[in-house]
């Protein structure tokens, strides 16, 4: 219930924002929720019935709601450490060996995301 509260908040913050601004806002929300359901279909079940209600309320295209909500959830799994547990083991490192390179990434697929929507706008 606390994390129902969460999004709901969440969701009526960005019910009140601009159409061009939401997405984005979208977007920073799945990364924020991602870090505590790590699962894509537990994160929709979640999440997708108060933020797809805020997206239209807003008026935004579902097509626009979909592509920000699930780069939000894919793009900060790259920060999430449960796709490098077997790989770790495999190759005998550490997350500490590539967290870094993991933030990098994301930080820059993060730009190339909101680079892309301000095109697609």
């Amino acid at each position: 219930q606390i994390l129902d509260t969460i999004v709901y908040f969440l969701a009526n913050l960005i019910s009140g924002l601009p159409k061009v601004i939401a997405a984005e806002a979208m977007f920073v929300v799945q990364c924020v929720i991602n870090f505590f359901i790590p699962s894509s279909g537990g994160i929709f079940m979640v999440a997708g019935p108060a933020l797809g209600q805020a997206a239209l309320d807003l008026g935004l295209e579902t097509n626009k709601f979909l592509i920000s909500f699930t780069a939000g959830e894919t793009i900060s799994n790259i920060i999430q450490p449960f796709w490098a547990i077997p790989l770790l083991g495999i190759a005998g490192l550490k997350m500490k060996d590539i967290m870094g390179y993991c933030i990098v990434f994301f930080v820059v697929l993060t730009a190339i995301f909101f680079g892309t929507w301000a095109i697609m706008w």
